[in-house]
């Protein structure tokens, strides 16, 4: 039986695409997911989302069988990818709230 700490470590490469929405402004962004694990996902997208947003999360195909289509979640933290413009990158990791 693998340890608690060696699976809360684990992550699994996923792709889809999903809606985000800040949950106060209601502002929708396209984004891919990138990766998943049991307590976050890491997400692409050219929306600017602020570390501390709660943002609701619509999958177009769950990522696991079974999983649910919406849920919300918090952004703990943002990372620029690419500067270019007109359409800047970012990296967002958010946890399931």
């Amino acid at each position: 039986m693998e340890s608690y700490e060696h699976q809360k470590n684990r992550h699994s490469a996923q792709t889809g695409a999903t809606i985000l929405a800040v949950v106060t402004s209601g502002r929708q962004c396209y984004a891919t997911l990138n990766f998943t694990s049991c307590r976050s996902i890491y997400f692409e997208t050219n929306c600017d989302f602020k570390s501390g947003n709660m943002i609701n999360i619509q999958f177009d195909e769950p990522p696991l069988v079974g999983a649910l289509r919406n849920f919300s979640a918090t952004v703990y933290w943002r990372m620029l990818l690419s500067e270019d413009e007109p359409a800047k990158s970012y990296g967002i990791g958010v946890k399931y709230n």
